[in-house]
């Protein structure tokens, strides 16, 4: 009772060459606590802040930004309808065996089998849930990761922890990842890094950077001050033990390597291929998929939105305006806060660009 488990779940979508194209969710059941009256409901939260997380509910609340709920509680779910196992496999299978069919819309209309009414009417019975926070989307392709931090979130958060120690939290765990980035480069074994290597530890220290910047502004002077040289030291020292893996990467013949000293014992001799590399445990030749084509994106010109003088001119204003709305709206995957953008056009439109009737009192002096 009172217990939660959390279910990988997504969708797969076959490419031309390579492997799939993955999208991951991670799926909550939470169990009703002891002693609840109806101990037959359980909750599904389903954490998603990437592809898919713009069917969640979303809030304009803090512009330029949209942010979503992450994490879209579904409850008062019956036991029975929670360990159904034809359900399950529906809701799985999108997971296991990729097709063109496969995408956002179709997984999230079958939760509504959960509780048996449309997505929307349950949203709006669970969107004022205090343990599900607004967050921006993710923008980079890391929606299994991105996406376990989101349950993680509300599971910590569902347990007492406040939005304040959840940031303080997310500092810490970013501090000790990139610690453990720092022991890995410390090895002397290790002469050279990928470009992969290279691009993650970039990534890693940039987040840590702008995370520790982001949670000073809430702190006292003094505390934000430790905070930020702190990050800055350990942001510093990466960098510059990543800067020294200059060795050029081998792949079949390795001088044998003091471990504790790094320097050759004996030149030539045959070790194991890539071994002055971080340890991989699979193969990850071509798992970086086929070359991704950048968008074809139509330019947007909001400036072309005369002052109408004549009729002909506000019909053509208004032909304009809709025309641009509709191509806003057909790029919003590839266009940043384009709810925004569309408001600006409609605002300029009635404000500025269309004449504005005469008042009622045909008397009123007009400026």
């Amino acid at each position: 009772p009172g217990g939660a488990i959390v279910v990988p779940a997504g969708w797969l979508v076959p490419q031309p060459s390579g492997p799939p194209d993955k999208h991951d969710l991670a799926i909550i059941v939470e169990a009703p606590p002891a002693g609840s009256p109806d101990s037959s409901l359980y909750r599904v939260i389903v954490c998603n802040a990437g592809d898919g997380a713009e069917l969640h509910p979303a809030s304009p609340a803090q512009p330029p930004k949209v942010k979503c709920k992450a994490a879209l509680v579904l409850k008062d779910i019956p036991k029975s309808k929670v360990t159904d196992t034809s359900w399950w496999l529906l809701f799985l299978l999108p997971y296991v065996v990729p097709s063109r069919t496969n995408n956002a819309m179709r997984t999230y209309d079958r939760l509504c089998f959960l509780t048996g009414t449309t997505l929307e009417a349950s949203m709006a019975v669970t969107i004022d849930d205090p343990h599900s926070d607004w967050r921006s989307r993710h923008r980079a392709g890391i929606e299994f990761y991105g996406n376990l931090r989101v349950a993680l979130q509300y599971l910590l958060r569902r347990a007492g922890l406040d939005r304040a120690a959840w940031k303080l939290f997310s500092y810490h765990y970013r501090v000790q990842m990139v610690r453990m980035l720092q022991t890995d480069l410390g090895n002397r074994a290790i002469l050279s890094l990928g470009d992969a290597e290279r691009r993650l530890i970039a990534m890693a220290t940039d987040h840590l950077a702008y995370t520790s910047a982001k949670i000073s502004l809430d702190m006292p002077a003094a505390t934000a001050a430790a905070v930020m040289d702190a990050a800055n030291k350990l942001v510093d020292t990466v960098r510059s033990l990543s800067s020294a893996k200059t060795g050029a990467a081998t792949s079949s013949l390795l001088p044998v390597l003091d471990l504790e000293s790094g320097q050759d014992r004996q030149a030539g001799a045959t070790l194991l291929p890539l071994f002055d590399g971080f340890v991989r445990d699979v193969d990850i030749a071509g798992l970086e998929g086929p070359v991704t084509q950048p968008p074809l994106l139509v330019p947007v010109d909001n400036l072309l939105i005369q002052r109408a003088t004549t009729l002909l001119e506000a019909l053509a204003a208004l032909r304009f305006a809709d025309r641009t709305c509709s191509l806003i709206d057909n790029q919003n995957s590839n266009l940043k806060f384009a709810p925004f953008l569309k408001v600006a056009i409609l605002q300029h439109l009635f404000t500025k660009a269309l004449p504005l009737p005469r008042t009622p009192d045909k008397h009123a002096r007009h400026d």
